[in-house]
C-alpha cells in the first residue's frame, strides 16, 4: 500500500489555513494537471484557494 505523504500534509495545511488563516508557503515547478496526476484532485482543489 502507497500512503501520498504530500497530498496528507497540504490538505492538513488547507484545513489550517481553513480554521485558523495560518499561511504555507511552498514552490513548485509542476503544473497544475501534473499536481493533480501526482497528488489526486482532492489535494489539487484544496490548494488552489490558499495558493496563488
Amino acid at each position: 500500500m502507497e500512503t501520498n505523504i504530500i497530498g496528507k500534509i497540504l490538505v492538513s495545511r488547507y484545513v489550517a489555513f481553513i480554521q485558523n488563516k495560518l499561511i504555507t508557503h511552498i514552490t513548485t515547478n509542476l503544473r497544475p494537471s501534473e499536481i493533480e496526476a501526482l497528488y489526486g484532485n482532492q489535494v489539487l482543489s484544496r490548494m488552489r484557494p490558499f495558493l496563488t
